[in-house]
């Protein structure tokens, strides 16, 4: 697809860089551009049924759910931090982390600060993964101010 005779650009992708003295760490990040096959592989639970005042409705406020869907909401994090991480230019070697073993997703974290990672760093590594996933007010104003600076400059065509 072309826009104003433009080729469309890949997804958002961002990096962290993390300073050691033997060379810099660093992380490629990519947006996923679709839930589609976390979707696919892993339906989203559904509450029970109860009975009440004669209609039957979803008990949202079933522990067992509430249980479900924690663990849910932890393996779609999971899973968001490592399709992220597969950038092209990235060769990370998980040791306990499979791809095809959901089970194992919640270990990147743990092999991360085992290969050197400090908790701050994580937490960098996270936020980045969340803003490269996200569509922000900020993204979309530094957009707009790029645009409008490129416009006043007539290198944008306009």
């Amino acid at each position: 697809m072309k826009i104003d005779g433009e080729s469309v650009k890949l997804p958002p992708e961002d990096v962290a860089v993390f300073p050691r003295t033997q060379g810099n760490l660093i992380f490629y990040i990519k947006a996923v551009d679709s839930w589609e096959p976390f979707d696919t592989a892993h339906p989203r639970p559904t509450p029970p049924k109860i009975l009440r005042r004669g209609t039957q409705t979803e008990n949202l406020d079933d522990p067992s759910f509430q249980k479900q869907l924690e663990a849910y909401a932890e393996l779609r994090q999971a899973w968001l931090v490592l399709e992220s991480l597969k950038h092209p230019k990235n060769s990370i070697e998980w040791e306990r982390v499979k791809e095809d073993q959901p089970q194992t997703w919640s270990e990147a974290r743990e092999e991360l600060k085992e290969a050197g990672l400090i908790d701050t760093e994580w937490w960098h590594l996270l936020r980045k993964v969340y803003e490269v996933n996200a569509l922000t007010e900020q993204a979309m104003e530094n957009a707009r101010a790029n645009f409008l600076l490129m416009t006043s400059a007539g290198l944008n065509g306009d």
